[in-house]
């Protein structure tokens, strides 16, 4: 099945991402800095407190030029609450770092700090020192325990099959655990290697994972697959977390992140190419005339008609704006269902400074001006006479199928735009705010280049472009 050396595309690879020990000696150094700081900061908070080091670059699972410095401050829980270490702290850390680093707040479970130095980004976070993972307070709590666990337990060998594995995710963007992506986390990675022994088998052995039906517990904390899937039941992918029976790694991983990894697998097994890890970059004929032009034929072929929200982030809280985002997503779907209008694609771009969203959704069969309308069970009468009498002017029907199930046709009574500003009209949002509504594709932000470069992949859908001439 493989005629060539795979051996070779990965050696290849890892001469690409491996760190070598210029980039480590930097990093720990950044590390030891930043701890000395902070250091200082806390001296007299009169509260016991100890400086780790957590996440990739502490178990040398990262790869070069792609690393965030994780610094967790752990403090003991008898002392601090989270109301200490959600304010104090956090205000702290930001009065006595802000004139030496460029300082951000993010927040996860609770508000951390991130601090910019050159490239690096430095995350601390506080967090609780507690003896057992079964007494965590907050989610963070459990980071020092799978760190301590993934040590025990790796070689150089394993640490480099890891580091393809992440890389190979990322160049298909399946790597992250964050709303927007829903795939991989780092830690995954990490027990997946653990589990199979290197990024070949795994490739391998995934071809025999179905989705709702695989559980992976690699300290057997229960006595068999049927009993963790019932712990489990609505995961895609079970890994159960070696140091919580109760949490499942893989939980964020979509079925369609699920999906997109194995075909990859099994593409890569049955042609095996370093065009598999090639970052794809499409940056020519990218100027705003061609892409409008291309845009308005593309349109015009497939006789669609596309509509945009551009919407403002007020709190650019990543995982709750993207939360919002894919409500909206779904509010969208079934609204246009419920005109009997299936055919939509839709998808969010949002821009690097994290201020600007824009939903884009493209109908197609624009032109067709009657809607499919599907009514309720005949056996349901009150709603059933409610649905005769609201389609008495359809254009055929309402009629009741073999199926039990009213139908009409109807003329349509709103362009999509209107469709999509009627079902948003009275939608609440905590962080977003919907700025207009977008129909010419001459009024959507051409003049920005990460748009461009979006919204011809949003045109396009071809995310298996560049292994294609390989099939």
């Amino acid at each position: 099945m493989m005629t060539i050396n795979v051996e070779d595309i990965f050696r290849n690879i890892l001469r690409m991402i491996k760190p070598d020990e210029n980039e480590r000696k930097y990093l720990y150094e950044l590390f030891n800095k930043i701890r000395r700081n902070l250091e200082a900061c806390l001296l007299n908070t009169n509260k016991s407190f100890n400086i780790t080091l957590q996440g990739s670059l502490a178990k040398d699972t990262f790869i070069k030029g792609h690393v965030d410095i994780d610094i967790f401050v752990l403090f003991q829980p008898f002392e601090v609450d989270n109301e200490w270490i959600n304010k104090t702290f956090i205000s702290l850390i930001l009065g006595c770092l802000q004139n030496d680093y460029k300082l951000v707040v993010k927040y996860a479970s609770h508000p951390y700090v991130t601090a910019y130095v050159n490239d690096v980004e430095i995350n601390i976070v506080p967090a609780y020192n507690i003896e057992s993972p079964n007494n965590i307070i907050s989610a963070v709590d459990r980071t020092p325990f799978h760190t301590k666990y993934i040590i025990s337990k790796l070689n150089d060998t394993l640490k480099d099959e890891i580091r393809i594995l992440k890389y190979f995710l990322a160049v298909w963007n399946l790597y992250g655990a964050e709303i927007n992506i829903q795939g991989f986390s780092g830690y995954l990675t990490e027990l997946l290697i653990l589990k199979y022994g290197g990024f070949l088998n795994l490739l391998k052995e995934s071809q025999k994972w179905k989705a709702y039906k695989v559980c992976i517990d690699i300290e057997r904390h229960y006595k068999d697959e049927k009993e963790c899937l019932r712990m489990f039941r609505n995961d895609v992918l079970v890994v159960v977390d070696p140091i919580d029976p109760k949490r499942n790694v893989a939980a964020a991983v979509s079925l369609k992140t699920f999906s997109i990894f194995k075909l990859l697998a099994k593409l890569f097994l049955e042609k095996p190419s370093q065009k598999f890890f090639d970052k794809k970059q499409e940056e020519i004929f990218l100027d705003i005339d061609y892409i409008s032009n291309y845009a308005k034929e593309r349109i015009r072929s497939t006789e669609s008609c596309l509509v945009g929200i551009e919407l403002e982030i007020t709190k650019p809280i990543p995982d709750i704006v993207w939360g919002q985002l894919n409500r909206i997503e779904r509010i969208i779907k079934n609204v246009f269902k419920s005109h009997g209008i299936k055919s939509i694609y839709i998808d969010t771009w949002i821009d690097n400074e994290f201020r600007r969203a824009i939903i884009m959704i493209e109908v197609f069969n624009c032109n067709i001006n009657y809607e499919f309308r599907k009514g309720p069970p005949s056996y349901i009468t009150d709603e059933a006479v409610n649905f005769i009498v609201k389609n008495k002017d359809a254009l055929a029907g309402p009629w009741l199928d073999d199926d039990g199930i009213l139908y009409c046709i109807k003329k349509r009574r709103y362009r999509p735009s209107e469709i999509v500003a009627l079902a948003l009209r009275d939608l609440i949002l905590s962080s977003l705010k919907i700025v207009r509504y977008v129909e010419s594709i001459d009024a959507l932000p051409l003049y920005n280049a990460d748009f461009r470069r979006w919204f011809k992949q949003f045109l396009d859908r071809k995310i298996f472009k560049s292994i294609i001439e390989l099939l």
